[in-house]
């Protein structure tokens, strides 16, 4: 991740940190877990992303799952949602559930090349070349062939 991702993320994080706390979360010792604080239905998708996004920085990969999850179930038309799903179920190796949030995402956004490349990707770690090379038909060409 580039200096400024890093940035950009840990922003994020400060972010979600105070919407945890504009929600009543009490950090100090028998107050309420993040988990009973971070969940809230009545909260746009952007919060639960944000909440993902800061287990992500925590390394807490089933918990940003999780959060991912409720994004898209609030907002099912987000490629980008779609596509930091299918990230997270990689990152966890679910390949299956991760080639269907990149599909989707790429249904939704058909022209977005980063996620025709991450689709691709998917498909290649599932050994189905065949798939892999229908979303991404680009011929590489070995030095010294025409």
């Amino acid at each position: 991740m580039s200096d400024r991702g890093r940035h950009f993320a840990r922003g994020c994080a400060l972010g979600v940190l105070g919407l945890l706390g504009c929600a009543g979360l009490d950090l100090r010792p028998g107050g309420r877990s993040a988990n009973d604080a971070e969940i809230r239905a009545d909260a746009p998708p952007e919060y639960d992303l944000l909440v993902a996004q800061q287990h992500m920085l925590d390394g807490k990969l089933v918990e940003a799952l999780a959060a991912y999850e409720r994004a898209v179930a609030k907002d099912e038309t987000s490629a980008f949602l779609h596509r930091r799903l299918a990230a997270a179920l990689a990152q966890q190796d679910r390949l299956a559930e991760a080639t269907q949030h990149a599909r989707r995402a790429l249904e939704l956004e058909p022209a977005d090349i980063e996620t025709r490349l991450f689709l691709g990707q998917l498909h290649r770690a599932a050994h189905d070349l065949p798939a892999a090379e229908s979303i991404t038909p680009i011929t590489c060409q070995r030095s010294g062939t025409q």
